[in-house]
């Protein structure tokens, strides 16, 4: 990325059958994830490694990674594995400062101890990076100021969708679909499963 020096941290590149937890079904993406930026994948101390389980993270050598790298902040995804709460420990034990960019919302209730933690949690937080309104209230109902909000949405491959008629067609001729056929096209995620209880 031009005027940045970035590197990202995976404590698991998920398998097509870990990445399916929560859909119902196994996949693969069809594109790569992991083109056109720095990574590297830290070893994984967890017994069971998973995604959908807080200790199936655990990566002792990442306060020694994050120290060789010295950022100047640390965006983390949350705090629903072990990792990322290693990883704000490290940058407050480092003087580094921490972004989250979480998926919590501000519809779901719960009871005062989780709300206290939270509030406890999230003032280890320099920047907040919100993904959409009820996020955003999430954040303020929870003490932080509005200054340290920042809008960051999740973005669409304006090109990707663009050549996508293009390539479909193509695909439609070659398996044969008649012109005349109705088909559906659909963008996104349709989430069948029960919510994921590491994210809150």
């Amino acid at each position: 990325m031009d005027g940045i020096d970035l590197l990202v941290l995976f404590g698991i590149l998920p398998d097509p059958q870990q990445q399916g937890i929560g859909f119902g079904m196994s996949f693969s993406w069809d594109i790569s994830l992991t083109d056109g930026y720095q990574w590297q994948v830290l070893k994984n101390a967890s017994k069971l490694p998973s995604l959908s389980s807080f200790f199936g993270i655990d990566c002792p050598g990442l306060f020694g990674k994050i120290k060789e790298f010295g950022p100047d902040a640390l965006i983390i995804t949350g705090w629903q594995s072990k990792m990322l709460l290693q990883a704000i420990l490290a940058a407050t034990r480092l003087g580094i400062k921490v972004i989250v960019r979480g998926e919590s919302n501000a519809k779901k209730h719960r009871p005062l101890h989780v709300r206290l933690l939270h509030r406890i949690l999230l003032g280890r937080f320099n920047a907040f990076l919100a993904i959409g309104i009820s996020n955003k209230h999430f954040y303020l109902s929870n003490g932080v100021p509005l200054q340290a909000i920042f809008d960051a949405p999740y973005f669409v491959e304006n090109e990707r969708f663009l050549a996508a008629p293009s390539k479909a067609a193509r695909q439609a001729t070659a398996e044969r679909i008649p012109e005349n056929e109705f088909c559906f096209v659909f963008p996104g995620s349709l989430y069948l499963g029960e919510r994921n209880p590491c994210v809150n």
